[in-house]
């Protein structure tokens, strides 16, 4: 701690408060910007199968084995048998 003499007047330093805000809004801002992204935001992708697979060429475009009785459910979100 320093003396202060007569007639000085010592304000508070601000800048090194004002530097480490500016260092933790880069920080947060270039974490944002690097975060991964899900490939398919609006869900557009449709899955391909191939014809070749070991269970048989018998799928749709969603997988389901249609010489099962399966049919793709939009409401559950997978391959179900409606009877």
């Amino acid at each position: 701690m320093t003396r202060q003499l007569y007639g000085e007047d010592h304000q508070p330093a601000l800048w090194r408060p004002l530097c480490v805000c500016l260092v933790v809004a880069a920080f947060c801002v270039v974490a944002w910007l690097t975060t991964t992204r899900p490939p398919d935001i609006n869900g557009n992708v449709v899955a391909k199968i191939r014809q070749d697979t070991g269970l048989g060429a018998n799928r749709d475009q969603r997988g389901c084995l249609a010489a099962a009785g399966y049919v793709w459910c939009e409401g559950s979100g997978k391959c179900i048998r409606p009877w």
